[in-house]
């Protein structure tokens, strides 16, 4: 019989016919889907008079999983020499870095001797992990930097909305919307020091209020059990929704299971638990939690161990009631070999922006690279940025320990370089270029193929005039290293009637991951 633990739990987490067209483009190829550049590298000057990373040991993070807005600015941890403060929290803006936090100067909450996590919105608001000492114990804090100046949220101590008070677990990741709402996980106590009230709270205009905590009702029957140290991570979109792990005691004779809910204006729903089954006949492995990320549509990306199959872990996406594969262990990946395990790593965590498209980091067996991160969907995979790439700066990755996604579909990311600066990078995706259109019959049908740069076989599609065309090929002889593929085919049957005979038309290719097409180019037959 499994009974309720009182104790808290420690989370370890064909033949050619006729050749109708033919229209070269003179264009520069294109080998890459990602641009990448520098946003910050060892040596810069950072603004309290110091230089990034400027020591053999120095090291650096995108320091949240929502650390990178879509105007560019980037949350960073780093390292930093002769300085006021060797270790600091910066804002990088543009061409502007702004000290957030440190170790050295005296806020009106204390002197700061803890720092952790950061999360940006678009108005490069800031919510940050923080924590002063008293009596030799940290005590932590949540922050709110707006306005150029920082404002306490919420402290260790304070009352909470259910008659306890913070206390326990310090708080977990916090999550900043839009609107500069924040949401977190804290633990709770009574007054006479009784574990209890353990859960997610979210701070909106000065207010606290309580999204969900230990006992209220599940959507899968029986009751939430939050009691978790460390303090987890949530996720909260600008509609409010708030994406939480979280156990299930269903009853004293049912073991507890484990999951991912969603809570919502209309009510909290499930997006996974243990022994559920996903795509591919697999199960989610018993007595594991989902790790996951939740974009403005509600739509959820999920890491979770597998305990049926081939694979022994993978990456889904929960859209709606749907449920689809990105990934899983022992696949083929864009770089050749398979994707290695997803259990050890340390930020196996993928990451949604608002157009839908998945960014992932992880390991390869057997490929060209032996870790990379990729953006992907259910569809398709590309390659960002990779162990062993060449950056402009000088030196080749070695190893990439933080990323975040924007809805741009760019990736900042902190890269330890071999022979050449570490630093924060800024991967931009590559629009697709178009080189040649052939028209051509083949066996009584009609083909268009694109020839071109930047194409992602299982996601561009082909447009005339802007109307996408269906039955579309990607020959393997075509593929390219990364994800890439320089031909796409269609044998639309609506193709003659898209390209009149005597009449031009504008054809462009589409890459929906990137949400980027190429220039139109002008053609007839």
């Amino acid at each position: 019989m499994n009974t309720v633990p009182l104790e808290r739990r420690v989370v370890m987490l064909g033949v050619i016919l006729a050749q109708v067209l033919f229209v070269p483009i003179l264009v520069a190829a294109q080998s890459q889907a990602f641009e990448v550049s520098p946003i910050v590298k060892r040596g810069d000057p950072s603004p309290d008079g110091g230089r990034f990373f400027d020591c053999a040991d120095c090291q650096g993070r995108v320091i949240g999983l929502h650390a990178f807005n879509n105007r560019g600015d980037v949350a960073i941890a780093a390292e930093v020499v002769s300085g006021l403060c060797f270790s600091n929290r910066f804002l990088i803006s543009r061409a502007e870095s702004i000290r957030l936090a440190d170790f050295c100067q005296i806020t009106e909450f204390g002197k700061l001797t803890f720092l952790g996590p950061v999360n940006i919105n678009d108005s490069g608001q800031a919510a940050i992990n923080a924590g002063i000492t008293i009596d030799n114990r940290i005590v932590e804090m949540l922050l709110l930097f707006s306005g150029g100046q920082l404002h306490q949220l919420v402290q260790e101590g304070d009352a909470s909305p259910i008659g306890t008070i913070f206390k326990g677990c310090g708080f977990g990741q916090p999550s900043i919307n839009a609107t500069g709402d924040v949401a977190f996980f804290a633990c709770g106590e009574t007054a006479d020091g009784v574990f209890s009230g353990d859960g997610i709270f979210k701070y909106s205009g000065g207010q606290i209020t309580k999204v969900v905590t230990s006992l209220d009702p599940s959507p899968i029957g029986g009751q939430f059990l939050l009691n978790f140290i460390p303090a987890q991570a949530v996720q909260m979109n600008d509609r409010g929704d708030v994406l939480f792990q979280a156990g299930v005691f269903l009853d004293p004779f049912a073991k507890e299971k484990l999951g991912l809910f969603l809570a919502t204006a209309s009510g909290i729903r499930k997006i996974e638990v243990d022994e559920d089954s996903m795509p591919g006949n697999q199960i989610v492995k018993p007595d594991t939690f989902g790790f996951g990320d939740l974009n403005n549509s509600g739509d959820v990306v999920f890491a979770i161990g597998l305990a049926k199959g081939q694979s022994d872990s993978g990456i889904f996406l929960r859209s709606g009631n749907q449920t689809d594969k990105i990934m899983a262990e022992g696949e083929p990946t864009p770089l050749g070999g398979k994707f290695a395990t997803l259990g050890g790593q340390s930020f196996l965590q993928p990451r949604i922006n608002n157009a839908g498209a998945v960014a992932l980091r992880v390991n390869v067996t057997g490929g060209s690279a032996s870790s990379a991160i990729f953006l992907g969907s259910a569809k398709a995979l590309v390659k960002v940025a990779a162990v062993g790439d060449k950056l402009p700066t000088g030196g080749k990755i070695r190893e990439i320990t933080s990323f975040a996604l924007n809805d741009l579909a760019q990736v900042a990311f902190y890269a330890d370089v071999k022979n050449g600066p570490k630093g924060v990078f800024l991967a931009t995706p590559v629009p697709p270029q178009i080189t040649s259109i052939k028209l051509k019959h083949k066996k009584g049908s009609i083909q268009l193929r694109v020839n071109g740069s930047g194409m992602i076989p299982g996601d561009t599609v082909i447009e005339i005039n802007g109307t996408p065309v269906g039955e579309i090929d990607y020959p393997a002889d075509f593929r390219q290293d990364g994800g890439l593929t320089t031909r796409v085919i269609s044998r639309d049957a609506r193709l003659e009637q898209l390209m009149p005979e005597g009449q031009t038309v504008q054809v462009t290719v589409f890459n929906s991951l990137t949400n980027l097409r190429s220039l139109p180019i002008a053609v007839s037959r």
